[in-house]
């Protein structure tokens, strides 16, 4: 499986935020985003030693452009790629779930 790749890296003892653009349809709005580590399939949650997510806020950038920001936590985690998967509902009725997959890299250190 392919997936887009955050462009900075973690450190594996520092935080930092990353943002997820997303764009919806005319009339939609975000209802909720949650986001978790999950393995390298996006089909189950990571185990062992991951970054964490510590917070997640969602809004309007423009338009119909909207952003999803997770600030991650390094947690120690040894250096290698993770997957951060972000799952967003809307307001559309019925609710329409947008799953997205994204690469993040804890750096050596």
């Amino acid at each position: 499986m392919s997936f887009d790749t955050f462009r900075q890296a973690l450190d594996p003892d520092g935080q930092l935020d990353f943002m997820l653009p997303v764009t919806l349809n005319t009339g939609e709005v975000i209802a909720s985003a949650v986001a978790a580590f999950v393995d390298s399939t996006s089909s189950s949650a990571a185990s062992g030693t991951t970054p964490s997510v510590t917070s997640t806020t969602f809004g309007l950038i423009s338009g119909l452009n909207w952003g999803v920001t997770v600030w991650v936590n390094g947690n120690s985690a040894p250096a290698a790629d993770y997957y951060l998967r972000f799952r967003i509902t809307t307001t559309s009725s019925p609710a329409r779930i947008v799953d997205r997959t994204v690469r993040l890299t804890v750096k050596q250190t």
